[in-house]
């Protein structure tokens, strides 16, 4: 066995080089309806490099034994199971709740794992026999281990040869029509030398002794010891030196090889209709019985669904986004807030602050439902401008949930529109980016708030939410953090801090400024507006105000000081990531708590 040429294992190498690295950025983006992106994502890199070390140290103590006939099967293998890989974890959702989102995702995603096991594999057994050893085979591992640190790089330029509106269903497609495509020409037989496998049949002969040819005669058996393999007898000698020319092209062959070549192409397309991907690959499966779906469209940030429950207080309508709840509003009473504690961020407006020449303007990074923004858009003077990072929320919103039209919109992520915005151009910044149990580290250092602070007015305001709990490590470090940079700060929780005790996670606004912050707080007689949910929070919002969080910092550090110091959030050591580990999992049981499995597994 002569092994594959040059061309067939650089095909191999380069089509594994590529669907590695999409495979292992889609398959966390795909079971995050079920898990969310950051939880799916935890000891991702870990398993996959794991495996992609075991099976290429496998393969290569194999190698000799890999036939080209067991590659070609492997490639056709390879190509079904990633035909079948969205419908297997689609499947597994209903299991999520379950498995918990420590080892579900894992679990769920076991698919792609053994997939791109099989395929550093293949691009080990397909290297040519001189180059099957360790000084080919180490750095063919690293290429492959290393690719998928470059993930989100190959997953943009796919997205962007496939063409707008690539959902991550159609990148796992390509990776099997990828593999298909390889599979179908190595059975072909193009790419192959003569190595003893039959690929497409040619015009060849074969020689066979003239008594075995047709109309022959065969010669009488010789009595006596049986000859040798490596030494034929008299016999077989004579009959060999008159042979006849047979072809070995016959009709049969030819339809068998047509059939062969036709069922790699047909069966990853049955494969893929038969084991549907759900709602993420086919726009027309089956929902819910109990949930109406308005609008679902896959974005940057994940997989974005608008959810109507006509099951309760006529109808409620919510924004999901992947395992997330980022909004809820009644449509029947005017598009009150479900969530009341949305509404602290618009409470801005009533902090005591002197008349200045010009409207009031305010800065909202994070839009959700845009329970503030509509608010502050439709009943008060303040001119808004709005910068949310997904341009779906956004549209959504605009949709379902009759948000008015801002000053501005800006599609674009948060932290470069402070770094270069105008200084001293607002009153207030309304800072709201929590999704998915976590919020974005890089807007919650120390770098981010001094950006925030310097687009505010002398005595603006900042409205930060957050979510975790009062006594968490993640809390403390953000609390010590905006200490850094702003010197009055005031916290309010979504409900009455007593009754806070339990709670595993729950929603908390931080109000900072470099002026005193106190509030001016209407009667809900004066307000021009209706919404029962608003007046309500804001009948009590005193009642939620927070007085021990924000001394406790320096009353520890003086009392203890050997305490394990608080840390500060910075561009250059952000740990918050490492921090809301927990709360995110706290968030994924609360979700599953409020709604049942069937409203995150059957969209």
């Amino acid at each position: 066995m002569t092994g594959f040429s040059f061309i067939e294992s650089a095909a191999a190498i380069l089509i594994s080089t590529w669907t590695v690295p999409l495979l292992y950025n889609a398959a966390p983006r795909f079971v995050a309806p079920a898990y969310g992106h950051f939880l799916a994502s935890q000891h991702h890199l870990t398993t996959t490099v794991t495996f992609i070390l075991v099976s290429t140290l496998g393969a290569f103590l194999r190698c000799r034994n890999a036939s080209p006939a067991r590659i070609g099967r492997l490639l056709v293998l390879v190509s079904f199971l990633l035909a079948a890989t969205p419908g297997i974890m689609r499947r597994l959702f209903v299991k999520s709740g379950e498995w918990g989102p420590h080892f579900g995702p894992l679990i769920t995603m076991s698919v792609v794992y053994i997939a791109i096991a099989f395929i550093a594999s293949i691009a080990v057994f397909t290297l040519p026999r001189a180059a099957r050893r360790a000084s080919v085979v180490v750095p063919l591992t690293a290429l492959l281990a290393g690719s998928v640190s470059s993930a989100d790089r190959f997953d943009a330029f796919t997205r962007g040869l496939l063409g707008e509106g690539t959902t991550t269903c159609d990148v796992l497609k390509t990776c099997c029509w990828a593999w298909t495509a390889l599979a179908f020409v190595d059975t072909y037989g193009i790419l192959k030398p003569q190595n003893g496998w039959d690929g497409w049949p040619t015009r060849k002969y074969r020689a066979v002794p003239a008594a075995a040819a047709p109309g022959g005669k065969p010669s009488p058996k010789k009595k006596g010891k049986k000859a040798s393999p490596e030494r034929p007898s008299e016999a077989d000698a004579d009959a060999a030196s008159s042979v006849t020319l047979v072809n070995t092209i016959t009709p049969t062959r030819i339809i068998l090889k047509i059939l062969l070549l036709a069922a790699l192409l047909i069966t990853p397309h049955l494969i893929m209709k038969k084991l549907s991907g759900g709602l993420q690959c086919d726009l027309d499966t089956p929902t819910s019985e109990k949930y109406d779906l308005l609008a679902f469209q896959e974005s940057s940030t994940g997989y974005i669904y608008v959810i109507q429950d006509n099951s309760q207080y006529g109808g409620v309508r919510m924004m999901r986004c992947d395992h997330s709840l980022i909004g809820g509003a009644f449509p029947t009473a005017n598009f009150d807030s479900t969530f009341g504690s949305f509404y602290f961020l618009d409470y801005v407006q009533y902090v005591k602050r002197s008349p200045h020449a010009g409207p009031r303007t305010a800065l909202q990074i994070g839009l959700g439902i845009g329970a503030s923004t509509r608010m502050l858009v439709t009943y008060s003077d303040i001119k808004v401008d709005l910068v949310e990072l997904d341009p779906v929320v956004v549209s959504f919103a605009q949709q379902h949930f009759d948000l008015p039209n801002p000053e501005s919109i800006h599609i674009t992520d948060g932290r470069a529109f402070l770094d270069s915005a105008s200084d001293g151009k607002y009153d207030f910044v309304l800072h709201d980016v929590f999704t998915g149990g976590l919020v974005p580290e890089r807007l919650f250092s120390v770098e981010a708030l001094k950006a925030v602070k310097r687009v505010l007015r002398p005595d603006g305001l900042l409205a930060l939410n957050f979510v975790g709990t009062l006594d968490s490590p993640a809390t403390r470090t953000v609390v010590k953090t905006m200490k850094m940079v702003f010197a009055h700060i005031e916290c309010y929780t979504e409900d009455m801090p007593s009754a806070l005790e339990n709670a595993p996670i729950y929603n908390m606004v931080f109000y900072a400024s470099a002026e005193p912050i106190s509030f001016s707080i209407p009667t809900t007689e004066e307000l021009p507006h209706l919404s029962n949910m608003y007046k309500h929070f804001l009948w009590k919002f005193s009642k939620h105000r927070v007085t021990t969080l924000l001394n406790e910092l320096d009353t520890v550090a003086e009392e203890n000081p050997d305490a394990e110091p608080v840390a500060v959030v910075t561009d250059a050591a952000n740990p918050l990531a490492r921090m809301q580990f927990q709360s995110a999992v706290e968030h994924w049981n609360i979700m599953r708590k409020v709604f049942k499995d069937e409203f995150w597994i059957s969209f």
